[in-house]
């Protein structure tokens, strides 16, 4: 009974993880961000703090979940860790005192909120919203 038990748990956190890690992850940008595509490597610098200024000039507010399936999903997909080594990578950069973590927000709609009403600003969600002032940033 309890091998049965095991089985089902790990069979569910299995199908949870592919299904979170699987889910379409949207770059999205403030409507004045001159990029409108980024090369995954971009991506990837923006959100290790290797890169903080768009095309024009304009300083890159990177965003961020503070957890989730979106969140997790779009560390593995543009920056190729999972949550933990990110927020460990950003623990680390603030001791050497090499920068601070992006801005993160509890829900999708407070991140889209404030990348719509922040200049520079660039974050992720699960889905495009179409009330909002934001743009979808194409990943080359």
């Amino acid at each position: 009974m309890c091998y049965v038990r095991n089985l089902a748990y790990l069979v569910l956190f299995l199908v949870s993880s592919v299904i979170g890690w699987s889910a379409e992850i949207f770059v999205l940008a403030n409507k004045g961000v001159p990029d409108k595509a980024l090369e995954r490597e971009s991506i990837e610098r923006i959100y290790l703090g290797k890169k903080s200024q768009w095309s024009d000039g304009t300083r890159i507010v990177p965003v961020v979940l503070k957890s989730g399936a979106t969140h997790t999903a779009f560390v593995k997909k543009f920056l190729d860790r999972d949550a933990s080594q990110f927020s460990t990578y950003w623990k680390q950069a603030v001791f050497t005192g090499r920068g601070l973590p992006p801005k993160s927000f509890e829900t999708e709609a407070e991140l889209i909120e404030f990348v719509s009403n922040t200049p520079g600003a660039i974050g992720y969600a699960s889905f495009v919203p179409s009330s909002k002032p934001v743009n979808r940033v194409a990943v080359k």
